[in-house]
């Protein structure tokens, strides 16, 4: 409400303009704008006059042309209401014509007629003046009513094509301004302008300028009406005086009985074209007159023209076809309304997506087959400082509905504090129900009536549920004020909101805050989320538009829209006085290019500004960048605003304007030569200077080719972006900072350094590495060394594993270190170590980076990035190195290196059984890190305790909540994406999947494959595709998902041939893939000598990945026995290979591992014909899979056991299994399931 009273202050009244019977017009300072506006009012407000002038500014609010006056505010405070409008300097229409100001009104109907003469016969020629005996001549500037005409026709003809009708068309309405603009006012602003039945059964509006239907009251009016007001106006301009004249009931007869007079009967020198022009505008019957579009063409209006900058383009969605899905969504959420329960469906898009068109689509069917249902809509405008704007328009809507119940049903809606209803909205003291409602309690607080009004509008929407189907629709969400947000939240609250279904749609930019709002409302909530329409469902839109016989230019309009209604439509008026062959080889650039070119070149010019920005821009620095007098610009931004070239978040001056949509700022852009851009951004960067923050003027002063400033500013908007924990952005800043020329070798090489720095921690290491190498060059030699360090670390941790080693060998050498040659060696070396960790024990002596040296530093860090490189790619020389690292910590004595050593060798021990180890260590890295102030200490921290409940516990879902609280961490205080929150985001996965949470594991693994592969990170694009083609399985086929394996593990290939943990995770869902197809044996050729090379890199040492190997291996061998014949030597042999693999499962490793043990033993039997012992096995094995959370082998469990038992027990248990999978959204769950645990071949 406070924003609302400031918006009096905002404006300051210079002097009174007019006044009509209604509302008195003034001339005002917009303080916020700095510019003059006219100001409109009502003089002896009351409800009715304040719900008129509302009702009359929403609906022409959206329309801009240059032919209609723009309107700007609509503020309602109290009892007062007023909008401001565009302040014309010109005169009136009748002033311009005849070069003289008509003071009396009079005048205009005193003049004698002289009649034709008798006896004149003949018709002049086309343009031609009629010549009579009588020696008045026209009183008319001829050349200035053909300059006038056609821009009065343009104006109305947008009117019509907006669906309004002025319905005064008269000359005091339509004013002419200095520079030759004729615009059109008061188009039915104001209420006994309008046509409608008064209480008296009076006809309001102006008799002499009404068509003869109108003076009849016809309530279906069309835009003829308006066409005979112009054909009159035309008469008096040319004549001096009305066709019909006397008092209004003589008129109003005349009218409908006679025909109107020739202004060439009546004066001389009339052209011809314009007399007759007159005479058909002012036909009895509507279907005579000409309608705008031929109106159009006979003053020489070609299509293009005014299809393009003069044609009104209204600011909502149009045009519907598809969207059946999304229709369901919403007609399912009426249902909770048929028990009583309120119902919320938010629907949510971007611009022109088409929001508007579905809801409006679900109205009119509802419409159509609920005769009982209220269908009330709202809106909000951000030109409106209106209490409750959202609100404002329905509760309008609701006092019409209510006005017209009979008295009885009137009474039956009243709450009990009726009263109280007319405080959040006047209008409704309308309604005589509520304007006699009896005051049924005092309440002097402000507070507490407000909470009592809610309270009596919750009650009045409780009675109208009760008794209609109500929908409440509220658009344009993104502009929802406070005082609606408040509202809402208490009339949706528990308990008992009322059974109504509030429908509230938003873009997606800025509909969080109406996301957050939903969630609090206690109702059944639907969200829908609006995408690209349907190739067919453009193609009908588009057909609808351009006809069936255009079929092939409406597909191509189709593909060039790529599935916006707003961009389709705009294409299809743009072919509208076109032909095919003008606009081939046009796109959709080029046509809001040109459509933004015909605005004009002011226009065109602050679209590019806007566009050139980048981001939203105040109104003020708009107008300081472009020059534009004040109130030049508001007027263009209204036009461009209409013509959906910008959008803005209000009207004051620190409001912002922006394109849009993102398609409209590439199509100004891509029209703008390198020169005129540059000087756009050195305009901008200029007005910047002293107030833009650094990332702007960075932006600008780059984009107008100054390197120099550009790269001062680049570099601070780097430091802020690294400080915000946005490393994406803070690499790109200092990628552009190192292009300045200012730079010492000294400077450059460090800026170079946070440069890889911001790229490592953004997730793109390979880059980093690139970097930290150009950085090292020509540096001293430990500088050399410690940035040599990190490339190796960031090739390592990108998966370029060659690369990364050989550079870490070079590394290691300048520090006096060596790496194991093989697998096998690193562990020997990496035993031989940890027995010396055991004698030493971990105590160490604290000490400060300020004693430690630079070389002694490089020698610990070096150790650890090679272990982290190494931890999902060579097990046992990474954790040689991790065990180094630890040792060299201790050493060191630096507690943060220490605490991160400790964290490192306990992951490795829960990795390989050691237990009790890990756990101690644990409990040591817990005290540690409660010593540390460093950031990122809590999300190691949280990183190791999923790491022991994942390893040493097998409580996956524990362990999936600390990795997601760590990786939230990482994200919120540390901010890295690098190679921590990658391998933690997997581990991630890997509990997802013993979880069984295959729908959750399908949305992220391919999200996470796509974006590491965008950011060349090839470790953790190539694990993702190696280790979760299951993740895939939703939306592709084996064939594909298995070529993906092959090709990331065609980029994965190591130097010397070695096998890593990709190479186990790809054969054993190729042998997975295997299953899926149902054809095992497929795979079994090539499992000998990949096993043989697994074992020689020992990557099935660890206990996990020798489960999974050896798992896998036994399902594999028991599907082969399933598909060989019975009693066959395949099947025998196929049996004893699933037993071999059985007995190598490590036993007492794992806790989890026993039960996994009886699942498999289970299996077997089943495969072995032994159903009594399968079922067994599967009974004892169910419990405590699920206790240990391995719920996906638990379930499929479940299947094999229900299948064999049969009967109600078996059906009850494959129907909990067959839920699970459908809330998963598993697409083959047989096949599946057989993948998990191979059945017969017939299954």
């Amino acid at each position: 409400m406070q924003e609302v009273a400031s918006s009096i202050d905002r404006y300051q009244v210079v002097r009174r303009i007019g006044a009509g019977g209604m509302g008195v017009v003034y001339e005002a300072d917009d303080v916020e704008r700095g510019q003059k506006v006219a100001l409109k009012t009502i003089s002896n407000p009351d409800v009715e006059k304040i719900y008129q002038l509302k009702r009359e500014f929403r609906a022409l609010a959206d329309l801009s042309h240059p032919n209609l006056v723009a309107l700007y505010d609509l503020v309602v405070v109290a009892d007062s209401c007023f909008f401001t409008m565009e302040l014309l300097d010109g005169v009136d229409l009748l002033t311009y014509l005849w070069g003289r100001k008509v003071e009396d009104p009079a005048e205009l109907v005193t003049t004698t007629l002289t009649p034709m003469p008798p006896g004149f016969e003949g018709a002049p020629g086309e343009g031609e003046s009629i010549t009579l005996t009588s020696p008045q001549p026209t009183p008319c500037d001829i050349d200035r009513l053909r300059h006038a005409l056609p821009q009065l026709a343009r104006g109305l003809h947008a009117l019509h094509s907006a669906g309004k009708i002025h319905r005064d068309v008269k000359p005091s309405n339509i004013q002419v301004t200095s520079d030759g603009r004729v615009v059109l006012l008061d188009f039915g602003l104001v209420a006994e302008l309008e046509r409608r039945q008064g209480a008296d059964g009076m006809i309001v509006g102006t008799v002499a300028y009404m068509a003869p239907e109108q003076c009849a009251g016809d309530v279906q009016l069309s835009a003829a009406a308006d066409w005979y007001g112009l054909g009159v106006v035309v008469f008096q301009a040319l004549t001096g005086r009305l066709p019909f004249e006397g008092v209004p009931t003589r008129v109003l007869f005349e009218k409908q009985t006679e025909p109107a007079p020739r202004p060439s009967r009546l004066v001389q020198h009339v052209p011809r074209d314009l007399d007759d022009l007159c005479a058909e505008l002012l036909e009895r019957e509507p279907a005579d007159r000409p309608t705008g579009a031929q109106l159009l063409h006979r003053l020489g209006v070609a299509d293009t023209d005014r299809m393009a900058a003069p044609m009104v383009t209204v600011s909502r969605e149009g045009g519907f076809a598809g969207r059946t899905a999304e229709l369901a969504t919403l007609e399912a959420a009426l249902e909770p309304l048929a028990v009583k329960r309120a119902s919320v469906a938010l629907v949510r898009a971007p611009s022109g997506m088409g929001k508007t068109a579905l809801v409006t689509r679900f109205l009119e069917r509802l419409r159509s087959t609920n005769p009982n249902a209220l269908l009330l809509h709202g809106r909000c405008l951000d030109r409106e400082d209106v209490p409750y704007k959202a609100m404002d328009p329905l509760i309008d809507e609701l006092s019409d509905w209510w006005l017209g119940l009979a008295p009885k049903q009137a009474q039956a809606l009243l709450p009990r504090d009726a009263y109280l209803l007319p405080t959040l909205f006047p209008v409704l003291d309308r309604v005589p129900a509520i304007a006699d409602a009896p005051r049924t309690r005092v309440v002097a607080d402000p507070q507490a009536r407000r909470t009592h009004a809610f309270g009596a509008l919750r009650e009045t929407l409780q009675r109208l549920g009760d008794r209609h189907t109500v929908v409440l629709f509220l658009d344009d969400m993104q502009w929802v004020d406070r005082d609606t947000t408040a509202l809402l939240a208490d009339l949706m609250r528990a308990p008992d909101p009322p059974p109504v279904l509030l429908v509230l749609a938003t873009r997606s930019e800025g509909g969080a805050p109406v996301v957050d709002l939903v969630r609090r409302m206690d109702a059944a909530q639907r969200l829908i989320d609006l995408g690209p329409l349907s190739v067919d469902a453009a193609t009908a839109i588009a057909v609808s538009h351009l006809g069936e016989d255009n079929r092939e230019t409406a597909e191509q309009l189709v593909r060039e829209a790529d599935g916006s209604p707003l961009f389709l439509i705009e294409l299809a008026r743009y072919l509208h006085g076109r032909s095919v062959a003008d606009v081939a080889g046009k796109g959709l650039d080029a046509m809001l290019a040109e459509r933004i070119g015909g605005l004009g070149e002011t226009a065109r010019a602050i679209a590019e500004i806007v566009a050139v920005a980048g981001e939203p821009m105040t109104r003020s620095a708009l107008g300081a960048i472009s020059a534009v007098p004040p109130a030049e610009l508001s007027r263009q931004l209204s036009l461009l605003r209409a013509q959906r070239v910008v959008r803005m978040s209000g009207s004051r001056a620190e409001d912002t304007i922006e394109p849009y949509h993102a398609r409209v700022r590439s199509a100004v852009l891509n029209q703008l030569d390198n020169e005129h851009r540059a000087r756009h951004h050195r305009a901008l960067a200029i007005a910047l200077s002293g107030k833009g923050s650094a990332e702007q003027l960075a932006r600008h002063w780059y984009g107008a080719g100054d390197l120099e400033h550009a790269a001062g500013h680049a570099r601070r908007a780097g430091d802020e972006a690294r400080a915000k924990l946005d490393f994406d952005l803070s690499s790109r800043w200092y990628a552009i900072a190192l292009e300045g020329p200012q730079w010492t070798d000294a400077e450059r090489r460090a800026l170079r350094t946070q440069l890889a720095d911001a790229l490592a921690d953004a997730g793109r290491p390979r880059e980093a590495a690139e970097q930290f190498l150009v950085a090292a060059s020509g540096a001293d030699a430990a500088t050399t060394l410690e940035l040599r360090r990190r490339a190796a670390g960031s090739l390592l941790q990108s998966g370029y594993v060659a690369e990364g080693l050989e550079l870490t060998r070079t590394v290691l050498a300048g520090v006096g270190l060596t790496m194991a040659r093989t697998p096998l060696r690193g562990l020997i070396a990496m035993v031989v170590r940890r027995a010396w960790l055991r004698i030493r024990g971990l105590g160490f002596r604290p000490r400060s980076l300020a004693e430690i040296s630079q070389a002694e530093l490089t020698r610990v860090d070096v150790c650890e990035g090679v272990s982290f490189g190494l931890a999902l790619v060579d097990t046992f020389r990474s954790m040689d190195f991790g065990t180094r690292f630890l040792l060299s910590a201790l050493r060191l004595g630096e507690r943060w290196r220490v605490s991160r050593a400790i964290a490192l060798e306990t992951d490795f021990l829960a990795a390989t059984a050691k237990s009790a180890r890990a756990v101690r260590l644990l409990d040591r890295l817990e005290q540690l890190t409660a010593t540390l102030d460093e950031v990122p200490a809590h999300a190691q921290l949280l990183t190791t305790r999923g790491f022991v409940d994942f390893f040493v516990h097998a409580r996956f879902r524990r362990a999936l909540g600390h990795f997601s609280e760590a990786i939230a961490s990482y994200r919120a205080v540390v901010g890295r994406a690098g190679f921590e929150l990658d391998t933690v985001s997997m581990f991630c996965c890997w509990a997802l999947y013993y979880l069984g949470e295959i729908g959750e594991l399908s949305r992220r693994v391919p999200a996470m494959a796509e974006a590491a592969a965008r950011n060349g990170n090839r470790y953790t694009a190539v694990t993702l595709r190696c280790a979760f083609p299951i993740a895939w399985l939703a939306r592709f086929e084996p064939d594909a998902i298995e070529a993906e394996i092959d090709a990331a593990l065609g980029s994965w290939s190591s130097s010397d041939g070695s096998y890593q943990l990709q190479h186990l995770f790809a054969l054993a869902w190729r042998l997975g893939l295997s299953l899926y197809r149902r054809r095992p044996e497929d795979l079994t050729p090539r499992i000998a000598a990949e096993c043989k090379r697994i074992r020689r890199s020992l990557v099935d040492r660890p206990p996990m990945q020798g489960v999974v190997l050896q798992s896998t291996l036994l399902r594999h061998a028991v599907a082969c026995a399933r598909h060989a014949p019975p009693g066959s030597s395949r099947r025998r042999e196929a049996l004893a290979e699933a037993r071999g693999h059985l007995r190598r499962f490590p036993r007492r490793s794992l806790p989890v591992i026993a039960y996994v043990s009886q699942l498999f033993d289970g299996l077997i039997a089943d495969a072995d014909g032994r159903p009594e012992e399968a079922i067994a096995r599967y009974r004892a094995a169910i419990p405590g899979l699920d206790r240990h959370d391995t719920h996906l082998y638990a379930n499929a469990a479940r299947d094999r056991l229900g299948r064999l038992i049969g009967g109600d027990e078996g059906a009850a248990l494959r129907a909990g299994v067959r839920a699970w999978l459908d809330r998963e959204s598993v697409r083959e769950p047989d096949t599946i399931l057989d993948m998990l645990l191979p059945g017969p071949p017939s299954v």
